[in-house]
C-alpha cells in the first residue's frame, strides 16, 4: 500500500470493551481507520426493576408528575426510559419539559423518538451540564435526572446548590460481564490498544483481569505493560488512574468518534 493510501490505524489491533450492544458501532469506526478491532465486552447493562420505579414512570408518562427539565446522561438511559414508558407516551411526557442530553449520541437517541432537544453542553460530562444549567435561574425549578445506578453525585449536588429541586431516578446499572479472566489477560498481550469509555468499564476491566487476586497498581501496570490504554475523556481517565492504570491516550472530544481519532493521532505521532 502506498504511503498516501495508508490508513492511520492500519495494522493496529484494538480491544473494544464496551457492552455488547454498543461495541459494533465503535468497531466500525475503528475499521474505517484501518484498525482490527477485537470485541471483548467487560460490562453488561441491566435494567433496574422495582415496583416503585414502575409507578414513578407510569405517573410521569400519564402527566401526573411535571418537571421543568429532564436530563439524560447516556444513550442507555434513553433506551431504557422508552422501553418502560413506551414510544408515544414517553415522547408525549417529555414535550412538557426542556430536555437536556449529555452529548450528541444521547441527543441522537432522543431524536429517534421525535423528542426536541433543548440543550447539549459543549463538553460531554456532568460538570458541563451543571455549568450550562447553572447559568439559568434554577431557583424553584423541578429537574428530573435519569441515569445509571452509581453515577457520580456532582450533577444533582450542583443543581440543588443552584436552587433546583432534583429527582434522581436510576434506570439501569453496568455490571462486570461474565467472562474468563485468563482470556482477557491473553488479549492484553495481543492488542496494541485497550479502550475504555466509562468509569464502570474501567472498574469492570480491572475486576475481571484481576480475577481472584488483589492486584495493586504495580500488578496492574505489569499486566498492561505490553499495550496502551485509551480513554474517552477525563472522567474515565480519573477512574483509571485511581485504580493504578497508566493512560496513554485521552480523547479531546468525549465520544467514540473522538476516541478513535485520538488513537489515530497518537499512532501517527509515533510513526
Amino acid at each position: 500500500m502506498a504511503k498516501s493510501e495508508r490508513k492511520p490505524l492500519t495494522g493496529m489491533r484494538i480491544l473494544v470493551t464496551r457492552a455488547k450492544h454498543q461495541a459494533g458501532e465503535f468497531s466500525q469506526l475503528l475499521r474505517k481507520l484501518g484498525a482490527r478491532p477485537v470485541e471483548f465486552p467487560v460490562i453488561e447493562i441491566r435494567p433496574l426493576e422495582s415496583v416503585r420505579l414502575d409507578r414513578f414512570i407510569k405517573r410521569f408518562r400519564e402527566g401526573e408528575l411535571k418537571y421543568d427539565y429532564v436530563v439524560f446522561t447516556s444513550r442507555n438511559g434513553v433506551d431504557d426510559f422508552f422501553r418502560r414508558a413506551g414510544a408515544k407516551a414517553g415522547a408525549r411526557a417529555l414535550r412538557a419539559a426542556s430536555v437536556v442530553a449529555i452529548g450528541p449520541r444521547t441527543a441522537q437517541a432522543l431524536r429517534r423518538h421525535h423528542v426536541r432537544i433543548h440543550a447539549v453542553p459543549e463538553r460531554y460530562v456532568a460538570e458541563s451540564i451543571a455549568d450550562m444549567m447553572g447559568a439559568k435561574n434554577l431557583k424553584g425549578k423541578r429537574v428530573l435526572l435519569l441515569r445509571a445506578k452509581g453515577a457520580r453525585e456532582v450533577l444533582p449536588r450542583r443543581l440543588r446548590e443552584a436552587g433546583a429541586s432534583v429527582s434522581v431516578k436510576s434506570l439501569y446499572e453496568a455490571v462486570p460481564a461474565r467472562v474468563e479472566p485468563a482470556k482477557l489477560r491473553e488479549l492484553l498481550r495481543q492488542v496494541n490498544f485497550v479502550t475504555v469509555t466509562s468509569g464502570s468499564t474501567v472498574r469492570s476491566l480491572v475486576k475481571i483481569v484481576s480475577g481472584r487476586r488483589n492486584l495493586g497498581p504495580q500488578g496492574l501496570r505489569k499486566l498492561f505493560r505490553g499495550t496502551r490504554l485509551a480513554s474517552i475523556g477525563p472522567v474515565t481517565s480519573r477512574v483509571a488512574r485511581r485504580l493504578g492504570l497508566r493512560l496513554d491516550v485521552e480523547a479531546k472530544e468525549y465520544t467514540i468518534s473522538g476516541l478513535a481519532q485520538a488513537i489515530a493521532r497518537y499512532v501517527e505521532s509515533e510513526r
